[in-house]
């Protein structure tokens, strides 16, 4: 039966390609653009989108395919200009291990004063948080006293020990650290935990124009990229040496 069916459509098909030729045949060029677009232009208009979509999930895919996320950093501190933040992610970038295929991302989810558009980053924000896409937070006091409350953070010696092996900043972040206390809103029970990381005055983010008076890192509690995290955090405090990771 499908073999059948084959056969009926190679055989209108082969028809319909002889009658139309011969019609073209007769036909002035500027007669045969006028016919082909009055008939054909769905068809023509279609193709050209398939075309174009095909192309682009071909150059998206195999050709140009975005870069993937070495480290995904969210920022709630002041306001910061896009540049800014992405500066800071290209200064970053030099942890990467594939620089073609591997970025730092920093993405600001600072409030803007639109209802709306703050919702929509909250949502995206918590989303990113429950699909363990999102690693390190740099936040102010206010906003790191509420987002530790819904058990957001993990403490933040996970980190400090995975840089033991350079005693000079290990000693860095361990006098930075910051403790809080807190009630979890889940469990309702209060919480002392050393949280946070202080930014403040470290040359390397005011260098780049960024306000470190109330600034504070600290990591998802879901996120298991610390050995990244170190090699962040020597480029912060400027103690990046590259060839300690070829």
């Amino acid at each position: 039966m499908m073999t059948n069916l084959i056969r009926i459509i190679r055989k209108r098909l082969k028809h319909f390609f002889a009658t139309e030729g011969a019609k073209l045949r007769e036909m002035t060029f500027q007669e045969k653009r006028s016919y082909i677009w009055m008939y054909y232009k769905i068809q023509i208009i279609a193709a050209v989108f398939l075309i174009f979509m095909f192309g682009s999930l071909i150059n998206t895919w195999f050709i140009n395919p975005p870069k993937q996320e070495y480290l995904y950093i969210a920022w709630l501190g002041e306001f910061a200009m896009p540049t800014t933040l992405d500066n800071l992610a290209d200064k970053l970038s030099v942890i990467v291990t594939d620089p073609n295929r591997q970025a730092v991302a920093v993405t600001s989810y600072a409030e803007t004063g639109d209802p709306q558009m703050d919702m929509a980053l909250s949502a995206r924000f918590f989303g990113r948080m429950q699909t363990e896409s999102l690693d390190l937070v740099l936040l102010d006091y206010h906003e790191l006293n509420g987002l530790a409350s819904m058990g957001a953070f993990r403490p933040v010696r996970d980190i400090a020990q995975a840089t033991a092996d350079n005693p000079v900043l290990y000693q860095k972040i361990t006098e930075r650290m910051v403790t809080i206390t807190y009630v979890c809103s889940v469990s309702d029970v209060e919480i002392t935990e050393m949280i946070a990381i202080s930014l403040t005055g470290v040359p390397f983010l005011e260098n780049l124009g960024l306000s470190t008076e109330d600034l504070f890192l600290t990591m998802i509690f879901n996120s298991e990229n610390i050995y990244e995290t170190a090699k962040a955090m020597e480029v912060i405090f400027g103690m990046w040496t590259e060839d300690e990771y070829q």
